[in-house]
């Protein structure tokens, strides 16, 4: 749906779905019902299930993607919106499920120009050219007006030619370490360099109302665009700020200038105005800012108090009270200032950042959302890596995906010039790296390990990252043991993950809640255990350094994650199909749940659970829900979720989901007593079917088959699948996305088969199938021994594998003559039990003799050629032996395989004879009589005959 509802006071589209989740409506004889509605800041993604009330109840369910972004007038400033609605969508779709509906208002215009967008690129991708001009005409030519105006055709050269030159860009998370080092190796610089080819010149941006207040601005460089400027709800009310959306809300992040002294209250004002719910601060005062939060301060009309004000982390937590005199109202605003962050906006601590995203998400989700407002020296280098992190973490969390190239150019769009380096821009994958990473936990099977730094905590031992509950660290005799084996213990470490220069103090000064104990040989060891509880400013990642401290770069490091209440360790899955050629597919989800013993877990795709345990208590028989008990100590249970895929639905048990393209799946832990968390996870699944299935070479026993490759981010290979009538024949594997064709060897000649191939990454993706019959055999008998064949008659069988009634489905060809019993000529043929009886009459003429049988309405054949000599014998001549025998003799000049000897007397044919060589005895003659003698020489067929004539003897 390419239209709104109301663009200005025009009426665009009537509302033909309900307005709130699981609310039906009826339209006539259908009831429509919203089943989910995920709204977003370019469009909105609707599930709707439609049944019709007639008794049978049958119904239909569909998915809706709504794009809001197209302005009232004219086209889209930009295409990405339009193209991330055509992907998402064309993910969704498989040809099982329907064809597409795309409308607007008339239906002529926007859908048009979405139609031949997805023409225009499929065509580059199959074809490698585009012809956009042929596309449009085509299009007209079945609906008139179809891209209604020049803007729209303009709108729609440019957004295919972007969409060429970018490319694939989006990076599956399970794959997304090793594709990123590839892109470091061989093309992050260059993608980088796409980025300003495809985003506005910050120079070329209309700033109008950021010039016009000079004063205001710290310099002149980076202003915020007219179309993006936040303005302040009063008269001329400017401040050097721009809006930009988020994943999931329209201008939910705010870049802004750190405030200079004469604009400390338009700041304030700025927040109250727009209900701000954090600001996040990316450098230290004396870097990039004039003091704004000085407590006890009055900025005009606004006062300030500062609230609460905590180190952790390697930022400061503070809380602010903001009040406004003039409009008699306030606001708890929190402030995160990462104070170390360079000034050259390369992220050096990854975790830091981490953590500020989560404490951010954590504060809207408790107040309700509103706003972040992001400032730093410059607003481009700092501010724009921490939103371009924070935009492509919620990508990755929701979708399974991370598109940094799109995410960074969405920013740079509304803050031209953001994220202003290569090196800045390698750190927004590094830091989503971390985070992937970090997501990434593993049990040591072999404990202790004979080498390399690990944690053991309860007798198990656990790699980089693992997770504890502070719950069960609360001991001296429970603690997190970080050991180096075989290396004596000099200094070492423990320190907060996001502040190095922030070591835990073992020794209880500045009432830190942890203690240590040291071991320093012949296992460098430092156990670390709280002596009370862990507060929420705390909950998080922890580093350990050993032999040395962590101000040592050759010091061993390892990770730890210390959180409250429960956490989900991993959510993975296992037994995916190595053998892709069985099939259905099946598989595991498990989810790993650690601490607190009272929550509430499920696992889901889309909107349909797989697996829902509420209440659940662990160590409880009463419980209902009965996870696999991994750790009893620490409450690690993991719950598992048994798939079955069949190329188009997810089903566990009773439930069943249709789904086409990667798997998105979601693991919710509930916890009873804190926050809930969130895991997600996605399995590859090409989306679409290979197309242009054909076969293009058959035979009796073998057929070859080709059909339209995938790109390599489509596919890995391919599986194709030979059954007939009665089963499956074979199974073949094809590895590589670019291995397009196969062929079938064994089968059976004359047999029909249902050839069926998908394409796999992890999983198979729907199928493409034909039919195609093999050739039957057709053997040929030729018996060359004229002596065999009564008179010079040839005998040829036609001899086919399949039942065939030989008078009405076996032709004959002589010399390219069709022949049957009515048409006889000098070569006699006739069709006899599928046999060719030949009379070579004339002599010494080569026949080319083709069989043609007609199989199921299909004509096969087969061709010989019988040959005959060039000429006859020469001089030929007869000598009387005695009174019973006759000596005959010839030459040749012409190629021969023999000779035949035909003698008669008194025109009655006594025998036939044949020799290789060039005279033969006849013997047994009948005394006083005269012969004939004829002399044939042959190869298939025999010569024109040579003859003497041998009178009457006594």
């Amino acid at each position: 749906m390419v239209t709104n509802l109301k663009e200005g006071t025009k009426s665009k589209c009537e509302q033909y779905w309900p307005n709130g989740r699981a609310e039906s409506e009826e339209f006539g004889p259908f009831s429509v019902t919203l089943v989910d509605e995920q709204v977003l800041p370019d469009f909105v993604i609707r599930s709707i299930t439609v049944m019709i009330q007639d008794g049978s109840n049958d119904s239909h369910t569909l998915t809706q993607y709504h794009l809001t972004s197209w302005p009232d007038h004219g086209v889209p400033e930009y295409g990405t919106p339009l193209m991330i609605l055509h992907r998402q969508s064309n993910k969704s779709w498989s040809p099982s499920k329907g064809p597409i509906l795309v409308h607007c208002s008339a239906g002529v215009g926007r859908t048009g120009t979405f139609i031949a967008i997805d023409i225009a690129l499929e065509q580059a991708k199959r074809e490698r050219v585009v012809d956009i001009a042929g596309i449009v005409n085509r299009l007209r030519q079945q609906r008139m007006k179809m891209v209604q105006t020049l803007d729209q055709y303009v709108f729609l050269h440019d957004t295919v030619l972007e969409a060429i030159i970018c490319g694939e860009t989006e990076i599956p998370t399970e794959n997304y370490m090793s594709t990123v080092q590839k892109l470091k190796e061989t093309g992050i610089k260059a993608q980088f360099g796409l980025l300003h080819q495809v985003t506005p010149d910050p120079n070329d941006v209309h700033c109008n109302s950021a010039k016009a207040h000079a004063t205001k601005n710290r310099s002149n460089k980076y202003l915020p665009p007219d179309k993006f400027i936040v303005a302040l709800k009063e008269a001329n009310g400017y401040i050097n700020a721009s809006y930009l959306n988020g994943y999931r809300e329209k201008r939910a992040f705010i870049i802004a200038q750190s405030p200079m002294e004469n604009t400390v209250r338009d700041f304030w004002k700025m927040i109250l105005d727009y209900k701000v719910s954090a600001i996040v601060m990316l450098c230290g005062e004396e870097d990039c800012c004039f003091p704004y939060w000085l407590s006890g301060r009055k900025y005009d009309e606004y006062g300030l108090e500062v609230t609460n004000e905590i180190n952790s982390n390697g930022y400061t937590e503070r809380m602010f009270k903001v009040s406004s005199d003039k409009e008699a109202i306030s606001r708890n605003v929190l402030q995160l200032q990462v104070a170390d962050w360079p000034q050259d906006g390369v992220v050096r601590e990854p975790r830091t950042v981490l953590q500020v995203i989560d404490d951010v998400i954590h504060r809207q989700q408790k107040i309700g959302g509103g706003p972040v407002v992001v400032h730093c020296s410059d607003t481009v280098s700092r501010s724009g890596v921490y939103c371009s992190v924070s935009i492509g973490l919620e990508q990755c969390k929701a979708e399974g995906v991370v598109d940094v190239f799109q995410v960074t150019k969405a920013v740079r769009r509304s803050k031209p010039g953001a994220v202003t380096t290569l090196e800045q821009y390698t750190s927004i994958y590094d830091v989503i790296d971390m985070y992937l990473q970090m997501n990434s936990i593993e049990v040591i099977s072999e404990c202790p390990p004979s080498s390399g730094i690990y944690l053991k905590h309860g007798g198990n031992c656990y790699t980089n990252g693992s997770y504890f509950w502070d719950n069960t660290v609360n001991e001296a005799n429970e603690a997190i043991s970080c050991v180096l084996p075989d290396t004596s213990l000099t200094t070492g470490q423990w320190t907060r993950a996001g502040d190095p220069d922030d070591p835990v103090d073992c020794d209880n000064t500045n009432n830190d809640p942890f203690r240590c104990t040291l071991v320093t040989s012949p296992n460098a060891t430092i156990n670390l255990y709280l002596e009370g509880g862990l507060s929420q400013a705390q909950e998080g990642w922890y580093k350990c350094c050993l032999p040395t401290n962590c101000t040592d770069p050759n010091t061993n490091i390892i990770f730890a994650t210390i959180f409250r209440y429960s956490e989900i360790e991993s959510f993975t899955v296992a037994d995916l199909p190595s053998d892709m050629t069985v099939y259905p597919q099946e598989y595991k989800l498990n989810c790993t749940k650690i601490g607190h013993n009272r929550y509430d877990i499920s696992m889901s795709i889309g909107s349909t659970a797989l697996a829902s345990y509420t209440n659940c208590e662990d160590g409880v028989d009463h419980s209902p829900c009965h996870g696999t008990v991994l750790v009893s100590s620490s409450n690690t249970l993991r719950y598992t979720v048994d798939i079955t895929w069949d190329g188009m639905t997810v089903s566990s048990g009773s439930i069943s989901q249709s789904t086409t393209g990667d798997q998105m799946y979601q693991c919710v832990l509930d916890n009873i007593s804190g926050a809930n968390r969130t895991r997600t996870l996605t399995i590859k699944v090409p989306a679409t079917a290979p197309s242009s299935l054909t076969e293009v070479n058959q035979i009796a026993t073998t057929i070859t088959v080709s059909w339209t490759a995938l790109d390599s981010s489509d596919a890995d290979g391919y599986v194709v699948n030979v059954t007939s009538d009665t089963d499956t024949v074979q199974t073949v594997q094809v590895e590589g996305s670019s291995n397009n064709t196969v062929t079938l060897n064994g089968l059976r000649g004359g047999t029909t088969y249902s050839i069926t191939v998908r394409a796999y990454q992890q999983l198979l993706g729907p199928a493409s199938t034909i039919s195609v019959q093999t050739l039957p055999v057709i053997n040929w008998t030729l018996v060359s021994s004229i002596t065999q064949l009564n008179n010079t008659q040839y005998r040829i069988d036609c001899l086919t594998t399949t039942d065939i009634n030989p008078s009405t489905d076996v032709y004959w060809l002589v010399n390219g003559v069709m022949k049957s019993n009515s048409m006889y000529t000098s070569i006699d043929v006739r069709t006899y039990n599928n046999t060719l009886l030949v009379y070579p009459d004339p002599l010494g003429v080569s026949v080319n003799v083709t069989c043609i049988a007609k199989i199921g309405g299909v004509n096969y054949s087969q061709s010989v050629v019988l040959h005959a000599p060039s000429g006859p014998p020469n001089n030929v001549r007869g000598f009387i032996l005695n009174a019973t025998s006759i000596k005959v003799n010839w030459t040749t000049s012409s190629i021969t395989n023999g000779y035949v000897i035909e003698y008669a007397t008194g025109g009655v044919t006594r025998n036939v004879v044949s020799t290789s060589e060039e005279e033969i005895v006849l013997t047994d003659l009948s005394p006083m009589s005269t012969y004939t003698i004829s002399v044939y020489s042959y190869i298939d067929l025999p010569s024109v005959n040579s003859t003497v004539t041998v009178l009457r003897f006594d």
